[in-house]
């Protein structure tokens, strides 16, 4: 979806008659081309908006989902049910991308097929499980697993943003204070104190003299604070993306919570890829795609390894004891030997999706006295450095 953008065309079909609809392109001229190799001639065309993977939003294809689902339910026929979706959506990135997957489909590709046009849409276990579900005749039961697994990832990373929103708006919030004291504020005050023929105590002096830096090189630093991102965002981060997530996870609460939260994808892809029926080696090249942290993903492909080797789940595991605990390679084993390998990752899922929502909870516990205490600090302070000279010359006074 690079690149790409939506345009609303008018024109005319084979038969004359004024169509209108909306069209991804790369551009206006890819644009025409595509509308005349599907036989109309356009008349007027204009650009609506730029497509980004922030417009296909995780909740949206879980209700495209679960629509999909209840209509073949229903019995309707896949073309029917998709011409229904499209009609219904909302927003035009979502209507166009579907559109052009029912266009797909009725010129002889498979929904699979259909849906790996879309990558950057449809994630790689999604278009997996449907080609699993097409292959085995059980493309609803292989929808609702998928149903199943997006509503636990998006409840788990809901809950996981709701016990950070309260810390981070009072970061945001003793900055925003903060620069404004030290801005508008304190050089106010300065001026006042300007006028007093006594010296300033050592506190208001230092804050004033922090104000007025601040406020000379503030320009500066603003540059400083872009040019420092887009490096990072653009060289840094990318190029020593692997040695920074290990920094991560190796802090103590936040290293656990980003552990246990990838555990917890891991043990849930598996689960639902055994449910379907997909091969396990299958499973895991999916998981390696899936995972967001490197060290995760080497550690899949080195268990991939060991198991074209013939080591077991389990055994492959085994050789990776920093990342998999002994309750893992455990309840796996057991799996194994009882032929319940499914019923264990199941429960292996569950456990370190409780266990991260304990953390959760405990990390906005542990965060929320801290911030609450920095922030009293750092305004207290400044409130007392303005009026410190007030209280200094109502002493001398009396």
């Amino acid at each position: 979806m690079k690149n790409k953008k939506i345009y609303f065309w008018l024109g005319f079909d084979q038969q004359r008659q004024l169509q209108q609809g909306e069209i991804i392109a790369n551009s206006l001229t890819q644009a025409k081309q595509l509308l005349m190799q599907r036989k109309y001639i356009p008349i007027r065309i204009r650009l609506i908006q730029r497509v980004s993977k922030t417009r296909f939003k995780k909740q949206a294809l879980l209700l495209i989902t679960q629509q999909l689902i209840t209509m073949l339910k229903a019995g309707l026929p896949l073309m029917h049910s998709l011409t229904l979706i499209i009609d219904q959506h909302d927003h035009a990135c979502w209507r166009i991308v579907m559109g052009e997957i029912k266009m797909l489909i009725s010129s002889g590709y498979s929904l699979s097929d259909a849906l790996n046009h879309y990558p950057s849409v449809f994630p790689m276990v999604y278009r997996q499980l449907v080609n699993t579900g097409e292959h085995t005749g059980q493309l609803i039961f292989c929808l609702q697993e998928l149903v199943i697994q997006q509503e636990k990832g998006l409840l788990l990373e809901k809950k996981i943003k709701q016990s950070l929103r309260y810390p981070l708006f009072l970061i945001i919030m003793t900055l925003i204070v903060t620069v404004i004291m030290l801005l508008f504020v304190l050089p106010q005050f300065a001026k006042i104190y300007a006028d007093f023929n006594t010296e300033l105590p050592y506190f208001t002096q230092l804050v004033i003299t922090i104000s007025a830096y601040v406020k000379q090189t503030s320009l500066y630093f603003l540059l400083g604070m872009l040019l420092t991102y887009l490096s990072s965002y653009y060289y840094f981060y990318p190029q020593y993306k692997a040695t920074i997530q290990r920094k991560w996870l190796t802090m103590p609460i936040i290293g656990k919570l980003l552990h246990d939260h990838c555990l917890t994808r891991l043990f849930q892809h598996l689960m639902l890829t055994q449910r379907a029926g997909i091969p396990l080696l299958q499973a895991l090249d999916l998981a390696v795609q899936s995972m967001p942290y490197h060290i995760y993903s080497h550690s899949l492909i080195h268990i991939k390894k060991q198991i074209e080797q013939g080591y077991t789940l389990s055994q492959a595991l085994q050789q990776d004891k920093v990342i998999y605990s002994d309750l893992c390679i455990q309840f796996i084993r057991v799996g194994e030997q009882s032929g319940t390998l499914t019923h264990m990752l199941t429960t292996l899922a569950q456990h370190y999706q409780q266990q991260t929502e304990q953390l959760t909870s405990q990390l906005t516990q542990k965060i929320e006295p801290i911030m609450m205490l920095i922030m009293s600090i750092v305004i207290g302070s400044l409130i007392i450095a303005m009026y410190l000279p007030i209280f200094q010359l109502g002493h001398i006074i009396l």
